[in-house]
């Protein structure tokens, strides 16, 4: 490649690639990944609407029960979304809110609102998804139980991503900090960090857009500290198992949190490069490739290939950020 040629293809890989990582900052996986067995949290404060940190949440099931049913729903809605089947699931899930709403029950209305918003962010109608992660969060403001307060926290992270695509940043700010602050209060470690990594993520994400490169080096560090417990979690019960076949449901588990912290790793490496700081985002970004691909994500993969692209822009290397362009486009 050379001459005008090479720098219009250039250009037209990296405002490709480009779109495609702000949406998957704007789309990261949210859901905590519980371990059986796990320490308690340490630390105090009271969640929004949450029960005290170690005190009993009431007639629900165990934390990680809880939690893998949650994980479960939201994987279906993603599954949903990359069959092609997102506006069908859609219509159902706003059947589902209806339906359990005349029938009182208010948890059940939640979560089905929170599908609608989490679908409703992938198809790109964020109205509606605002309307129905709002509606989440009003059926569940007197609602104590462990359930409601982690949908509660799902539907804030929902309701800010939505409102970050419609560029009110004071709203995406205030949900995510509402959430990150709630998350401190959850009950056992595994959840605490999880939650906590997840709204860490939202706000460097938030951060890097908004040109904070400081701020997005700053969350980001939170997020992907809280991540690497996470994997060291899921590490130690995979000990316990004393070296047994892993099942499906272990495998995705552990997937997805590779998947989030090669997200992470971006992130910062993005906001690095933005900073001049092209050894450290090169770093970042090469242990976010092996992630990446360990976890089998097309999608996390392509977003670092287009990192580095950026770091041999800035090394003043466009044959090299052109070949990385090139590779991540092929993913997409």
């Amino acid at each position: 490649l050379s001459g005008r040629a090479s720098v219009d293809r250039l250009l037209a890989t990296a405002r490709a690639l480009t779109g495609l990582a702000l949406l998957l900052g704007a789309c990261a996986p949210v859901g905590p990944a519980p371990v059986a067995g796990e320490p308690p949290a340490r630390g105090g404060g009271r969640a929004a609407t949450g029960p005290r940190r170690g005190a009993s949440p009431g007639p629900v099931s165990p934390l990680p029960a809880v939690a893998a049913r949650i994980g479960a729903e939201l994987n279906e809605q993603r599954r949903a979304v990359e069959r092609g089947e997102g506006r069908a699931a859609l219509a159902r899930y706003e059947r589902e809110a209806q339906e359990a709403e005349r029938r009182g029950e208010r948890l059940a209305a939640a979560k089905a609102h929170n599908a609608v918003a989490f679908i409703a962010l992938r198809l790109g109608t964020y109205d509606k998804g605002i309307r129905s992660g709002r509606k989440a969060l009003e059926l569940l403001v007197a609602e104590p139980t462990l359930e409601s307060v982690l949908t509660r926290l799902r539907a804030h992270l929902l309701v800010g991503q939505n409102y970050r695509q419609v560029h009110d940043l004071a709203e995406v700010r205030r949900h995510f900090e509402v959430g990150a602050e709630a998350s401190r209060a959850l009950p056992t470690r595994g959840a605490a960090l999880s939650w906590s990594s997840n709204f860490a993520h939202a706000l460097a994400s938030l951060a890097l857009a908004s040109a904070d490169y400081e701020g997005a080096v700053r969350h980001g560090t939170t997020a992907i500290r809280g991540t690497e417990e996470r994997l060291a979690l899921l590490d130690a019960s995979e000990r316990r198992g004393g070296g047994r076949a892993r099942g499906a449901r272990a495998v995705e588990q552990q997937q997805n949190v590779e998947r989030l912290l090669a997200q992470e790793l971006a992130i910062v490496a993005r906001a690095e490069t933005q900073l001049g700081r092209l050894d450290a985002a090169d770093a970042s970004l090469r242990r976010a490739l092996a992630l990446a691909r360990s976890a089998k994500s097309g999608e996390a993969e392509a977003m670092t290939l287009h990192a580095l692209g950026r770091v041999a822009l800035a090394r003043n290397d466009p044959q090299h950020a052109v070949r990385r362009f090139e590779e991540g486009l092929a993913l997409t």
